[in-house]
């Protein structure tokens, strides 16, 4: 059999069942008046055709593709995996799709995906911002035709934004280790080094440092959101004079994953109080249970998805902070 060198249409459908066009895109859709009869034979004529359905045409033709692109710096982030399938769950049952891509925070790949993705066009995007967002990404987003949501970075005043209150984030973690637990001396591990969010949490934690006499922020180093990274800034914080009664707080779940257990490895303790961010699910089962700083509910995925069926709606642009709250498990050294 040859391939065929055109693309079946939906009138060859009609034709073939014997029915109006009109009856054909019922059939196709779910809806309309059919008879199960009618609805069976464009199914089977459809089937037998090789019919596909021409997303393209059916955008051109009703200005809306119901594609919402989700533009984010790295999957391989465990924050990122599970945030995007809760969007894309939310968003299925609201019948749109997702289309995912990485910019791997590269400014220059975020501006072309942009473009891309505005040209194709999808509805709507939602965008983690690069460390570095150019200029002329701003200018891109400005202009966009389309509903944009920027999530955990900003990008400028008057965009749609939703971010978790960071600053809180740090207070909470640090008055855990000063008031339940009696550190003296914390420390910030992890973070890509410009980051917003690193920044923020660090400002929360010196606010609440300020208010305890005698307690400092003993060191801050950077790294990447890895459990590599985390085996390494172990061994760093150590070179740096930290010691196991000292508070730790990790910038991300998998960081403080390597850190625990790089210091028990090195030190002649096999305890150390540590917090991480993000409160992934396996943090629950981590050994000790990780406690972290997380949102919800809803969660981030969800509410993701409600601000972009929002502005899908119509809705306004503006910014939105959720807060953070502190699951309190074992790493910190509480007891259950």
């Amino acid at each position: 059999m040859t391939a065929r060198s055109t693309r079946v249409t939906l009138s060859d459908v009609a034709k073939h069942a014997g029915v109006s066009l009109t009856a054909a895109s019922f059939a196709l859709r779910g809806t309309g008046r059919l008879s199960d009869a009618t609805r069976g034979r464009v199914l089977a004529s459809m089937s037998e055709l090789g019919y596909v359905y021409n997303r393209g045409a059916a955008a051109l033709r009703t200005r809306r593709s119901s594609i919402v692109s989700v533009l984010i710096t790295d999957i391989s982030n465990p924050t990122f995996a599970g945030w995007t399938r809760q969007l894309e769950e939310q968003l299925s049952e609201a019948s749109y799709f997702s289309v995912l891509s990485n910019t791997f925070d590269d400014s220059r790949r975020e501006r072309e995906l942009l473009r891309s993705f505005i040209e194709l066009p999808v509805d709507a995007i939602v965008h983690v911002p690069a460390s570095h967002t150019e200029p002329r990404t701003i200018d891109i987003l400005k202009s966009a035709p389309i509903p944009i949501l920027a999530v955990t970075r900003k990008t400028q005043p008057g965009m749609a934004y939703l971010g978790q209150n960071n600053v809180h984030a740090g207070r909470i973690a640090a008055e855990h280790l000063i008031a339940v637990h009696g550190h003296r001396r914390l420390w910030y591990l992890g973070g890509p080094r410009d980051a917003s969010a690193r920044e923020d949490r660090i400002d929360g934690i010196r606010s609440v440092v300020k208010e305890h006499p005698g307690v400092t922020l003993a060191g801050v180093h950077w790294g990447p959101t890895t459990v590599e990274s985390g085996i390494d800034l172990a061994r760093v914080a150590q070179e740096s004079g930290a010691q196991s009664d000292d508070g730790f707080i990790c910038h991300h779940d998998v960081i403080a994953y390597g850190f625990i257990q790089s210091w028990r490895a090195t030190s002649d303790t096999r305890h150390v109080s540590a917090i991480g961010y993000g409160d992934i699910s396996e943090s629950v089962a981590f050994d000790p249970p990780l406690t972290s700083v997380g949102v919800g509910p809803p969660s981030f995925g969800e509410r993701t998805a409600e601000r972009v069926l929002e502005l899908l709606a119509g809705g306004s642009p503006y910014s939105e902070l959720m807060e953070p709250k502190l699951q309190v498990r074992a790493s910190c050294g509480c007891r259950f």
